[in-house]
């Protein structure tokens, strides 16, 4: 049943996101995260840190079932064991939840995860693993595929980081048109940072809370120039605040 707070979520979000998929090559990227007034997202070593509001979270477990995909990396598996569900929305029981996209170069995703028992309890979707292709995975990736998960092999050339382009390419062709990447630090900076068009929404709540020295953040010193952002709305959720942008290069497509 909605509710006015899930009214004003809806309200908010379904005019961001591409009702089709607008592209042939990769699918529709939403980036999003929660961050602190001074700027982090989690605290000292990626402690988790609860930053949004009840309200806030609603959105974006909202925005979660707007996508067929949910990426993170393995750091925020490791350290916050996360569901990637849509739970805090109207009649969840009837939301196609999100694929949970794991990169995860060196195949050390835990069986024992919440995402693997939310999947084994058919309240959740069966976990991607993005690995890399070296061949001192193998037994690895194999263990990984018995215990149920779906494996994408893809190279790092030694680097431990994929080339987003083909990896998107790679979603697409298996029926991801609508992607979400959560987390975590390290995942977002690629995406933002990265020279090429891989991004088309960027939401991003600012809530009332100082994590303080030590903390992790998005940008830094050492971040390389970000993509351009046009403004498309700004919102009160409770106490946070979220910002809704579009991503400008040369072959945005909107709808």
């Amino acid at each position: 049943m909605s509710s006015p707070v899930s009214d004003k979520i809806d309200t908010f979000l379904r005019p961001l996101i591409a009702s089709k998929q607008p592209y042939s090559h990769r699918p529709f990227v939403t980036l999003t995260y929660a961050q602190s007034l001074d700027g982090k997202i989690a605290g000292p070593d990626g402690q988790q840190v609860q930053i949004s509001g009840r309200e806030s979270s609603e959105l974006t477990h909202r925005l979660r079932s707007m996508h067929s995909g949910i990426m993170v990396g393995i750091e925020t598996v490791l350290n916050d064991d996360p569901q990637l569900t849509a739970r805090f929305v109207p009649n969840p029981s009837e939301v196609s939840q999100p694929i949970p996209v794991i990169l995860d170069a060196r195949c050390r995703f835990p069986l024992s995860s919440r995402l693997m028992k939310n999947y084994k309890a058919g309240v959740g979707k069966r976990p991607w693993i993005v690995c890399d292709s070296g061949m001192s995975l193998a037994k690895r990736r194999i263990e990984l595929e018995d215990a149920g998960c779906r494996i994408l092999v893809m190279p790092t050339k030694g680097t431990g980081r994929f080339d987003l382009l083909p990896l998107l390419d790679r979603l697409n062709t298996s029926m991801i048109t609508h992607l979400m990447i959560e987390g975590g630090a390290r995942v977002i900076s690629s995406f933002l940072n990265t020279p090429k068009n891989t991004l088309d929404l960027v939401v991003v709540t600012v809530a009332p809370v100082l994590i303080g020295k030590g903390g992790v953040e998005i940008v830094n010193e050492n971040s390389t120039p970000s993509p351009e952002l046009l403004s498309l709305g700004t919102e009160t959720f409770g106490k946070d605040v979220v910002f809704a942008c579009k991503v400008r290069h040369r072959d945005w497509k909107f709808s």
